[in-house]
């Protein structure tokens, strides 16, 4: 069995706790979880010490990337992978900014692989903008950026399962996999304390959706700290052979 997670850290916003509080919450919740490969979005690198590598660290992963979507003067922002297995080389698609609109932020479509017992398995980690139009292009580009074959999409993509953006991955082949495995729960992902809203996803594509088992959602909080104010997604996929 192989584990996967998909988390918005949301940065080192203090509203969820002093990061390093934070960090041994999410580590042990991964832990927890016996997650093979985390992707991460909203991840943070100030004064060269990384949200990614410091989690990397307590968990005893040798395997960490993380690129930058935006740069400030005081701080790097972007989406990360962390991984006790060795990843595939690493792509990268800067999504374009159709400007005009309130979010200003830079954001990127991560694309690495793992191999398993059953062939090579591409992992999108994705995160889109929260207007509707912006996600929209987002999704689309996303969907030129795949490449054939066995795939999983994770991330935040800050939008609900029947906006454009989402129903544009779903026509192109993914199968949005909590909706697919629990069509009776919600799995409502925003804001963590009291989520109301699903915009944290995995989505399988056809050749890798049989092999999935289960999907979850991941929560930890206690004495004023909290993962972040996404919840995390954990997806399990059978890689035994037939």
């Amino acid at each position: 069995m192989l584990r996967f997670m998909s988390l918005n850290l949301n940065y080192r916003v203090p509203k969820h706790g002093k990061w390093k509080a934070r960090r041994t919450l999410i580590a042990d919740a991964v832990r927890q979880a016996d997650v093979d490969v985390v992707a991460l979005q909203a991840v943070e690198r100030v004064d060269g010490c990384g949200q990614a590598a410091e989690l990397a660290a307590l968990l005893g992963y040798e395997h960490v990337t993380f690129v930058a979507a935006m740069k400030g003067k005081t701080a790097t922002r972007g989406s990360a992978f962390i991984a006790r297995r060795q990843l595939a080389d690493l792509a990268v698609h800067r999504l374009n900014h159709l400007g005009n609109h309130e979010d200003g932020d830079r954001r990127i479509v991560l694309k690495t692989g793992i191999e398993t017992a059953v062939g090579h398995v591409d992992l999108y980690n994705a995160h889109f903008s929260w207007v509707q139009t912006q996600a929209l292009n987002n999704a689309r580009e996303t969907v030129a950026f795949r490449t054939p074959g066995p795939s999983l999409l994770c991330g935040d993509l800050n939008s609900a399962p029947d906006s454009a953006a989402v129903e544009t991955l779903r026509r192109a082949g993914w199968t949005d996999v909590w909706a697919s495995l629990r069509p009776n729960d919600p799995g409502w992902t925003f804001e963590s304390d009291r989520p109301t809203q699903r915009i944290d996803y995995v989505l399988a594509s056809p050749e890798l959706y049989p092999r999935i088992q289960s999907i979850e959602r991941v929560a930890a909080a206690g004495d004023g700290i909290r993962l972040s104010d996404h919840l995390g997604l954990v997806v399990t996929l059978n890689d035994r052979p037939p």
